[in-house]
């Protein structure tokens, strides 16, 4: 054995000392502290929430810092050959370009400083993941417990009803510390993969608590009447029952699956019994009147392609550099005066895709679209293809949450909410870190 060999051998092993599995757990623990903000008296949640994940990301990186051997030998050179990395990093430059587009620079500044939050929390997760994915089930049950105080903090209302509360009060107040009850279903669903993968992991009291809290977790998405949520539980099911399916025919994948099924139907009952006791004849009529409410007739889906439409448009007259990254939600205002009235105006385009084409320009609409593609398929090809099966679990995860956030980006905004951006964070750091991905794409 060469000297070589001997100092990559000692410089592993103090790396395994200093990044210890429960910072790893704490690290993940104190992100998702997020959805229990208060709001600090300020207007809009993502304030304080952005404020606090630039903490963790100071401390981190002055751990970090202090600790240079963890990062030197093994993160950055894995960071140079990543496609994925070097997408990303496009794309916040291209972002930061496009302030010499537009007319409101603060604006700008602003969103930049966001996505760089979200960049280094990126970065720092990478850092702390490498070689740490063997822990990911007890990251798994860390989700699990943020996501059932979350989801019972909405569902107590409902199973111990104040005095003299009206039930439809009780729906249309729901949105936790998230913001608004739209991201409150949307900061739950991408919560699920975590649990499914959970549930056929473990067996006895912690498979049991993890059926209670897919139970509590899709009751909450099917009690907010959000659609989008409705989309992504249809497509991690069938996938999620794909991948059993194919590893095995056996009974065994089959009870699963139905292990999975139950606390769902559960939930709908559930939340079908609470719609009937609100005598609402719109949006919490009945899960299946909002199902049948997945369409482009509506007068919430016409908003989102009169939105789609504009923001086509501003792409058209800036196909280079956009109108200013962060300036759609002043743009907006003169083609929305023929459709909104002068106290309403949208603050996004309810598709991030298009908004990101709308203000940074047509090529780096293009790399952010990328960047997804790559996700997908790198983790796809990982889960049908990888010879490990701990390899092919992370990819899984990694896929199902790609797609939660993907298909949300499509019709939201996730990019400017931190309880989501966490997970595009924690997804990217997920796909580099996989040693199976080092030998392809990522």
């Amino acid at each position: 054995m060469n000297a070589n060999s001997i100092d990559r051998i000692i410089k592993e092993t103090k790396r395994k000392k200093i990044i210890s599995n429960f910072l790893v757990l704490a690290v993940i623990s104190s992100l998702l502290v997020i959805d229990f903000f208060p709001y600090f008296k300020t207007f809009e949640i993502i304030n304080p929430q952005f404020l606090y994940l630039s903490l963790i990301n100071l401390i981190l990186g002055l751990y970090f810092y202090f600790n240079s051997d963890i990062t030197s030998a093994a993160v950055f050179p894995l960071l140079k050959r990543s496609v994925i990395f070097k997408l990303y990093c496009a794309f916040i430059l291209l972002c930061g370009i496009s302030i010499f587009a537009a007319k409101n620079v603060p604006l700008v500044y602003t969103k930049l400083t966001e996505i760089v939050i979200v960049f280094c929390l990126f970065i720092n997760l990478t850092i702390l993941l490498k070689d740490k994915l063997d822990i990911l089930y007890k990251i798994i049950l860390v989700v699990g417990i943020s996501a059932f105080i979350q989801a019972w903090q909405q569902l107590y209302n409902f199973i111990i009803i104040p005095k003299n509360a009206s039930i439809i009060d009780l729906l249309n107040t729901m949105k936790g510390n998230t913001g608004n009850i739209n991201i409150l279903a949307a900061s739950l669903t991408i919560k699920v993969p975590f649990l499914l993968l959970g549930i056929t992991y473990f067996s006895g009291y912690k498979r049991f608590f993890l059926l209670a809290v897919l139970f509590s977790v899709t009751t909450v998405i099917f009690l907010t009447g959000a659609r989008t949520p409705l989309i992504n539980l249809f497509l991690i099911y069938l996938i999620y029952s794909i991948y059993l399916l194919k590893n095995s025919f056996a009974k065994s994948s089959f009870i699963k699956i139905l292990y999975l099924i139950i606390p769902v139907l559960t939930a709908i009952l559930f939340a079908n019994s609470i719609f009937e006791k609100s005598k609402d004849k719109g949006r919490y009529q009945s899960l299946e009147n909002r199902v049948s409410q997945i369409n482009t007739e509506d007068a919430s889906s016409q908003a989102r392609l009169i939105y789609w439409g504009n923001a086509i448009e501003m792409t058209k007259k800036n196909p280079i550099l956009g109108i200013g990254f962060g300036n759609y939600q002043l743009e907006s205002i003169p083609y929305e005066r023929t459709f909104e009235n002068d106290s309403n105006v949208s603050l996004h385009v309810h598709n991030d895709f298009l908004e990101i084409f709308a203000e940074t320009g047509v090529i780096n609409g293009l790399i952010y679209f990328a960047l997804f593609v790559f996700l997908f398929i790198v983790n796809l090809k990982n889960v049908v293809k990888s010879e490990e099966s701990n390899n092919a679990i992370v990819s899984l995860l990694t896929l199902l949450v790609v797609i939660v956030y993907g298909v949300d980006s499509f019709f939201n905004f996730p990019m400017y909410r931190p309880t989501m951006s966490i997970f595009f964070s924690l997804m990217i750091a997920l796909t580099v870190v996989n040693k199976f991905n080092h030998k392809n794409l990522a």
